[in-house]
């Protein structure tokens, strides 16, 4: 086991002073092991970090991935933006710049705005459609921010938000058919892709009869692109799929670390509600995000990261789910999703911890999904995979003998709601 005295100690502390002891639940200690894994990193660059007790670790995680091209990857080019001033007075011209870059890669996003968080761009997204339809009814396949429409907790939201929130989380067109056709719905608002087993054209194919549904009804159609976006081609996933919305929100990995999130419409719903909604962000629009949006837009587009990204992604899930079927495991754990957005599949949550906490003792973290970066290289999946050689059998045996929560050092890790 790696020490996490000082982890532990900070936690202690900082357990009192933070409603959650955190101010963002995938960075909590519930993404992996409590007791085990450490809570606080120090240091960072390329595609590790270090602890507060000086540990090194590979990291899969990647700032809940919003870190694209990895650590300290955009640092030199971003320092007049940051030198020049941030959050200046008046609007930058830099906004325009990017505005210009956006709209010629995402045809989709004519007309766009600025914010920092992706729950904002969800939000502002949702406050679109309804002022363009005048129709109160959303519906969301799963999470899309922390907002009163789709709080995954209830309190301090009134219900009248939950009564015109349908959550439809199946990739099944009769079902959207079916709510379609009974209810008044103003958007429905989905990720374009999820961590799960499809095919590329099996996905298309959806995305293209929903879309064709919401328009035949007179709903927009709203693609959640704040973890997608950039992973899967300079256009978002959207242009992966070949498949356009009314509305689209991206967020996290587009300015690689930095606050900036953005939605974009079409010129015709712009104009549209453009005099109808109030979405103002003191942060929205800020010179240094900006200027990491820019300088991370031209690597992306020069180096084709998403490609990178898929190779790299293809090659994790094969050789993984391949040590797995060799030891008889994949039922209990394997890799699935398309190679730009991969996951574990581990339905026991006691095999999962104990998965997460033997890569932790081999100096591995990952937390819910697997985010490899531009800077997970051939040594990285090197390492990755012989330690997954050594993890699968500790599985295997403890599966064997009934002994799985024992070996777990810390608590179990459990869904965060």
């Amino acid at each position: 086991m790696v020490d996490i005295d000082n982890s532990e100690e900070i936690w202690n502390k900082g357990k009192r002073l933070l409603i959650n002891g955190t101010s963002l639940f995938s960075r909590g200690p519930k993404v992996s092991v409590d007791g085990v894994a450490p809570k606080y990193s120090d240091s960072a660059d390329g595609c590790y970090f270090k602890d507060v007790d000086n540990n090194p670790f590979l990291d899969y995680g990647m700032g809940v991935g919003s870190i694209l091209l990895g650590w300290n990857y955009i640092t030199e080019e971003i320092i007049p933006f940051l030198t020049s001033g941030t959050n200046l007075s008046l609007l930058s011209p830099h906004e325009v710049e990017l505005a210009e870059t956006i709209s010629h890669n995402i045809p989709s996003c004519q007309r766009m705005k600025f914010l920092s968080s992706g729950s904002e761009v969800t939000e502002t997204a949702v406050r679109i459609a309804r002022a363009f339809t005048e129709r109160d009814v959303v519906i969301r396949d799963e999470y899309h921010g922390w907002m009163s429409w789709c709080s995954p907790l209830p309190g301090g939201v009134p219900k009248c938000y939950y009564d015109l929130t349908i959550v439809q989380p199946e990739q099944d067109i009769e079902k959207y058919k079916e709510l379609l056709d009974t209810h008044d719905v103003a958007c429905v608002i989905l990720e374009p892709m999820k961590s799960f087993d499809t095919t590329k054209e099996n996905r298309s194919l959806f995305l293209n009869q929903l879309k064709n549904e919401c328009k035949k009804h007179g709903t927009l159609l709203i693609f959640d692109e704040v973890a997608c976006g950039y992973r899967f081609d300079i256009g978002g996933a959207q242009k992966y799929f070949n498949v356009f919305p009314d509305v689209s929100a991206f967020g996290k990995s587009v300015a690689n670390g930095f606050p900036l999130s953005f939605v974009g419409t079409t010129e015709e719903i712009g104009n549209e509600v453009e005099d109808k909604i109030f979405i103002s962000s003191t942060f929205g629009g800020n010179p240094l995000s900006i200027g990491a949006c820019i300088e991370t837009t031209k690597i992306v587009s020069e180096y084709n990261v998403p490609k990178k990204l898929g190779e790299f992604g293809k090659n994790f899930k094969d050789s993984l789910n391949k040590i797995s079927k060799e030891n008889d495991m994949l039922e209990y754990i394997s890799i699935t999703g398309l190679p730009n957005r991969l996951a574990w599949n581990c339905k026991d949550w006691d095999i999962r911890s104990l998965l997460m906490q033997e890569f932790v003792n081999r100096n591995i973290f990952f937390t819910w999904e697997i985010k490899n970066s531009f800077s997970h290289k051939e040594d990285e999946l090197s390492y990755t995979i012989e330690k997954f050689e050594e993890i699968i059998k500790i599985c295997k045996k403890a599966i064997k003998n009934n002994t799985v929560l024992e070996q777990i050092k810390g608590k179990p890790i459990r869904p965060i709601l």
